[in-house]
């Protein structure tokens, strides 16, 4: 993905096409604050409909002994899956499944295979059962949560022209507010909608999704989403 547009022209667009290019009646930190609800929305689309094909990211924890409970990055929105890691070298790595809440007390402390060791998301933090020794090292992947743009210098990615679908957003609310007619530009949305959702999936075009093997690897939900229509 390599569409970057910044905060300056996403706020320079939206004025255009509601024909507010001079008007006062709309703030830029009021069309700012608008871009980046919209901007969620196509961000909240692309993470949920599409799951792990857009944005991902992983961070790794070291565990520490006699410590089962660990903080998620701040960025962290959406977790992915969980792996460990046996210290070795080369390291050998292991999907860790996640354990229902009734189980939380159903694994004593004492010496299990690496492959054994389960998690469960708790609150801000991940907890792994049971109790794990020093040395291991939990890989978590995950979809971090869209970052604000602020200055104008601030830059989306637009992916492949997605941006359109922002500005006629933000186009659309800033027209509502002073009640004029938005009919054509719901109709350019409607459409630009329509081709997001053909061309987003799939990014990788080389081979289609295929079962996953629910024994070896572990498959979060899949998330079915599209944001409500104003």
């Amino acid at each position: 993905m390599a569409d970057n547009v910044t905060l300056s022209s996403l706020r320079d667009q939206a004025r255009k096409r509601a024909d507010m290019e001079n008007s006062s009646f709309w703030t830029d930190a009021q069309v700012n604050t608008a871009i980046n609800a919209s901007l969620k929305r196509l961000y909240n689309f692309l993470v949920s409909t599409f799951n792990d094909e857009y944005y991902v990211t992983s961070e790794d924890i070291s565990s520490v002994a006699g410590q089962g409970t660990y903080s998620l990055n701040a960025s962290f929105f959406k977790l992915l899956g969980i792996d460990v890691g046996n210290g070795a070298s080369p390291t050998q790595w292991f999907s860790l499944e996640k354990f229902a809440f009734a189980e939380r007390n159903t694994r004593r402390d004492h010496t299990w295979a690496i492959h054994d060791y389960r998690y469960r998301l708790w609150g801000s933090t991940v907890k792994v059962i049971p109790t794990p020794p020093g040395g291991l090292t939990f890989r978590v992947w995950y979809i971090p949560a869209m970052t604000e743009l602020s200055a104008d210098g601030d830059t989306a990615d637009g992916v492949s022209g997605f941006e359109e679908w922002v500005v006629l957003d933000v186009a659309m609310k800033m027209l509502r507010s002073e009640e004029s007619d938005t009919a054509e530009l719901a109709a350019d949305k409607a459409e630009m909608e329509q081709h997001i959702k053909e061309m987003a999936s799939p990014r990788d075009a080389n081979s289609p999704a295929s079962v996953v093997d629910v024994e070896s690897v572990h498959q979060d939900e899949y998330w079915a989403f599209w944001t409500r229509r104003q």
